[in-house]
């Protein structure tokens, strides 16, 4: 998070709750603000991602991990009862507990990746969203992790997120491995809301790239072949350049971000995120 107001009110509230705030500075501008405001704060002095920035704050003891994005709104009253240690004590101890209003996605399977990667995912959900919706009610879904507590034993047993998923699909793998464990996962009504990324639009020319190589981890680790899952995801990159550039701000730079994208995947070249210092 960026918004220093909100993230003191944040951690105000977290502290009065029983809780240990920390964020997660993955940017040296984010740093000194929070240096600064004298904001509890952990760094790597990298930026490796939203898996590495979790790992890094999850060190340590705890019986319940709770995951804020940088893209919420809320309202302190709001966020309070999420963060309340008595709260918390009263849920299951080896559950994942969502927070907000986020839309329930299907866990991905090897053409959602595809269809995702090439935005005709997204056309699908504007042409058929009586579908979209019915899909949606089936047990094999999941949330994004912008506002979601986590079980000490969940997290234990899970093993983590995977940090070889440098930006998306670790919360999917991590709630795919959850519930093949049979975890329970429920969601508790806030005024919680999770707004788009400022910063993926932002730095899109870097970030499309890592999106995408995380996309061939997803679909090497899960269904294996990973030279054929290169390709498709070139061909995939290949069908949504016309559909970002006629559909998306600033054409020229989804073209690039493309390009990136389809450079690295033919090189077999982990891309990375931009530099802890221009970030």
């Amino acid at each position: 998070m960026g918004d220093l107001p909100q993230l003191t009110s944040m951690c105000d509230t977290a502290i009065r709750e029983g809780a240990s705030p920390v964020v997660i500075a993955n940017s040296s501008r984010l740093y000194r603000k929070l240096v600064a405001a004298r904001i509890p704060h952990l760094t790597s002095r990298r930026n490796d991602g939203f898996a590495a920035s979790v790992i890094l704050g999850a060190e340590g003891d705890w019986d319940w991990l709770v995951i804020l994005n940088d893209d919420l709104t809320f309202d302190p009253d709001d966020l309070a009862p999420c963060l309340s240690a008595q709260t918390l004590d009263a849920l299951h101890p080896a559950a994942i507990v969502y927070f907000d209003d986020g839309s329930a996605r299907h866990l991905p399977t090897q053409l959602g990746v595809l269809l995702s990667v090439s935005l005709l995912s997204n056309i699908a959900r504007r042409a058929f969203p009586r579908w979209h919706r019915t899909r949606l009610e089936g047990t094999e879904t999941f949330r994004a992790f912008s506002a979601v507590a986590i079980g000490r034993q969940v997290w234990d047993r899970v093993g983590g997120l995977d940090s070889r998923y440098p930006f998306s699909y670790e919360d999917a793998d991590f709630v795919r491995r959850a519930r093949a464990l049979g975890v329970q996962v429920s969601a508790m009504r806030t005024g919680v809301v999770h707004q788009h990324s400022r910063t993926s639009g932002r730095f899109v020319t870097a970030v499309l790239p890592v999106a995408t190589w995380s996309a061939l981890e997803y679909l090497t680790k899960w269904f294996g072949k990973r030279t054929l899952h290169r390709w498709l995801l070139v061909f995939a990159l290949g069908v949504r350049a016309p559909i970002a550039a006629a559909t998306m701000p600033q054409p020229r730079k989804q073209i690039r971000a493309v390009a990136n994208a389809a450079r690295a995947l033919v090189a077999d070249d982990r891309p990375s995120l931009p530099e802890w210092e221009s970030a």
